[in-house]
């Protein structure tokens, strides 16, 4: 009969341990050994049983159970997350700005923090060459539901000239902002925020030609 017993037994002689070395190593005496391959204990503590899988290299699930869940969960390779190729995806760098959803922040120091994998085709789609492209984060709640704190946002710096309706990353008084631009019928820009709470985040008139647009949000999760 396949019973834990027998199954310790399996486990010490493929690990070609004789019952005197393999109770010294576990921690028992030989009596206790015989007892558990002979079935005269009904039962093994928790710690006896991960003690016997250290010595034996067995899987603590298999002794008791006999069950190799290491198999029986196997996922099948097709399934498993890939590498991304450079055939596929292109590497965007990740800065350390924060482009406010809010009042402005400044950034005293920036650089590279690292990088983020984008699908090629993706980009392809939205008309983004990933030479232009940068990563930067959202600070502040200005924008939501569209841009939340905290946030990723992908940023396309072809794109400088100002679109009626679109989110862009903006620098005004050399501090970056993330606001959505509306052109009035005379002709006049404003800043909008996303935000339903107006009287926190009114809208701000605003003169395009004392701001810098880095770029046009693209991407926080989902195309703007």
């Amino acid at each position: 009969m396949n019973t834990w017993h027998s199954r310790v037994t399996e486990a010490r002689e493929g690990a070609r341990l004789s019952k005197a070395e393999f109770a010294r190593l576990v921690g028992v005496s030989g009596a206790a050994v015989t007892d558990w391959e002979s079935g005269a204990i009904k039962s093994l503590s928790a710690e006896k049983l991960l003690a016997i899988a250290r010595v034996t290299h067995k899987p603590p699930e298999w002794l008791l159970t006999g069950r190799d869940l290491e198999k029986t969960q196997k996922v099948p390779e097709s399934l498993l997350p890939r590498t991304p190729s450079e055939e596929d995806y292109v590497l965007i760098p990740q800065y350390n700005v924060k482009g406010s959803c809010g009042n402005g922040h400044w950034n005293d120091h920036v650089e590279v923090k690292g990088e983020l994998a984008f699908k090629r085709k993706w980009l392809k789609e939205y008309g983004i060459t990933y030479e232009q492209a940068q990563v930067i984060y959202a600070s502040g709640d200005s924008m939501s539901p569209t841009i939340e704190d905290h946030a990723v946002v992908l940023i396309d710096v072809s794109k400088t000239e100002p679109r009626n309706g679109k989110v862009f990353a903006l620098l005004l008084d050399d501090e970056v902002r993330i606001k959505r631009l509306f052109k009035s019928t005379r002709g006049e820009w404003r800043l909008a925020s996303d935000s339903s709470n107006k009287m926190l985040y009114p809208d701000e008139p605003v003169d395009l030609d004392h701001v810098g647009i880095i770029g046009q949000c693209v991407w926080q999760g989902g195309g703007l």
